[in-house]
């Protein structure tokens, strides 16, 4: 067992270092060149729901880290909160999203900005807001349509569309919930 498990880590380590050489390496030639391929944003949107017969619309603010590991593709991972309505019984669900995502830009390099159609996997936790119910978290899928316009080298714009499901159970939620953020926000590049 313990020979196994030594074998395990040495394997999780080289795959560790093989994923951070081939991200670090289209970086190193980014830096070189001064092109700007990590993005730091913030945002805030008005959350539809659907789905889920006790969460309702609400809001959300969350953060987002992408970096460009080649010209057109993108590693994103967001982490979200949002603020939702529910039925009488719970007035109030606050969740947590959390995703990893793979982004295309069809926007060409030397252009100004990104245009970022992307997919991704990840969770989200429901929090409803009365004891003695808990929390309880659910696989999820995402994606969607980021818009980032430079204001200058090192500040953007974003506007994003994205859709994402909830796999969450009938007896917890009332079933799948779909959420439809459509959000704002600002980015910094570097």
């Amino acid at each position: 067992m313990g020979d196994l498990r030594g074998n395990t880590m040495k394997s999780v380590k080289r795959l560790a270092l093989v994923s951070a050489l081939l991200l670090l390496v289209p970086l190193s030639t980014a830096s070189a060149q001064g092109v700007k391929r990590v993005l730091l944003q913030g945002y805030g949107a008005y959350v539809p729901v659907s789905g889920g017969l006790l969460v309702d619309d609400g809001w959300a603010a969350g953060g987002l880290l992408g970096v460009a590991t080649f010209p057109q593709v993108w590693l994103m991972g967001s982490i979200t909160y949002y603020w939702l309505d529910g039925a009488a019984d719970i007035p109030e669900w606050n969740n947590l999203g959390y995703f990893g995502m793979l982004g295309y830009d069809i926007v060409p390099p030397g252009l100004n900005g990104n245009m970022i159609i992307f997919a991704g996997a990840g969770g989200v936790t429901f929090e409803p807001n009365v004891e003695p119910v808990v929390s309880e978290t659910y696989f999820a899928l995402n994606g969607g349509l980021k818009v980032v316009y430079d204001f200058s080298p090192h500040v953007a714009g974003t506007v994003d569309l994205t859709v994402a499901v909830a796999f969450s159970s009938e007896e917890f939620v009332g079933g799948q919930t779909w959420f439809f953020p459509l959000g704002v926000g600002l980015a910094f590049r570097f």
